[in-house]
């Protein structure tokens, strides 16, 4: 039972008084202590702990609904229907609803500004910025992203974007940027490669890089007739040696031939200096 309030019905407020039930998109919601014991509060929560809390509140674990939040994290409780504090009778069903976390947008085919706008909406932020060849989007855009759209992250966390370079030149057969940690090849000639031991790290030349301990951490890639270069070729690649060893030979990157190599690059050779032999 409602009863309005008769002054000031104009003033954009409505005073309520004998709230028996309150009804909000067809869910009927006790009013607090209204016939029963409060429900506790299981916000923040693992659903574990959720369900546990309730049990000993007297009441029955119920459904378990996921939904986006944008301020609590992945895998844990947002809520309960019945509300917290809302009286419920004992032994009655409360159903958890759990956070997937926040959505993320998709900022792709934008600027870095549009996206870092967008992201904030979800109270995100721009992470890594790393640069990719890309056929179709036009260069300065935002090709791709990590996570990817519809993908789940942390609250306020940092999603990395990866801006078009255009078409890939003419006869690029591999391009590893390493912005992820990953080793996939963005030539368009699919020769994506495997970390091995090599660890992730900021603040590369452009975008992030990977750190190698100088044993026997490694990109490979699988054999392919695109990287059999034979009349020409052109090797690069931007290395920041922390130390090396005078007189030993610090590999960049090399191909591999039957009982020998095919293309090879050095940060140091024998001599002490950088080396490229074919």
């Amino acid at each position: 039972h409602v009863t309005p309030a008769v002054a000031n019905i104009n003033d954009g407020v409505d005073t309520l008084f004998n709230i028996e039930q309150l009804k909000f998109a067809d869910v009927i919601v006790l009013a607090a202590n209204a016939g029963g014991d409060p429900v506790p509060n299981v916000q923040g929560l693992s659903l574990t702990a959720a369900q546990e809390l309730l049990v000993d509140e007297g009441f029955t674990p119920g459904t378990v609904t996921e939904v986006n939040n944008n301020t609590i994290a992945a895998g844990l409780a947002i809520g309960t229907v019945p509300l917290a504090g809302v009286g419920a009778p004992a032994g009655s069903t409360v159903n958890i609803i759990m956070s997937l976390g926040p959505l993320v947008p998709d900022v792709h085919d934008t600027t870095v500004e549009d996206a870092a706008a967008e992201l904030a909406l979800s109270g995100l932020v721009v992470g890594e910025i790393g640069e990719v060849f890309d056929p179709e989007i036009a260069a300065g855009l935002i090709a791709t992203q990590s996570p990817l759209p519809g993908g789940t992250i942390a609250p306020g966390g940092a999603v990395a974007l990866f801006l078009s370079k255009g078409p890939a030149p003419a006869g690029l057969v591999l391009s590893l940027g390493f912005d992820l940690g990953t080793a996939t090849d963005g030539s368009g000639s699919e020769n994506h490669g495997t970390v091995n031991g090599a660890t992730p790290v900021a603040g590369g030349r452009v975008g992030g890089g990977l750190s190698f301990d100088g044993v026997n951490d490694m990109v490979s890639n699988p054999n392919s007739d695109t990287l059999a270069l034979e009349t020409a070729m052109t090797l690069e690649a931007w290395v920041n040696p922390s130390a090396r060893v005078w007189g030993e030979w610090d590999t960049i990157m090399l191909k591999e031939g039957i009982g020998t190599f095919a293309y090879e690059m050095y940060a140091n050779n024998d001599t002490n200096r950088p080396a490229a032999y074919f």
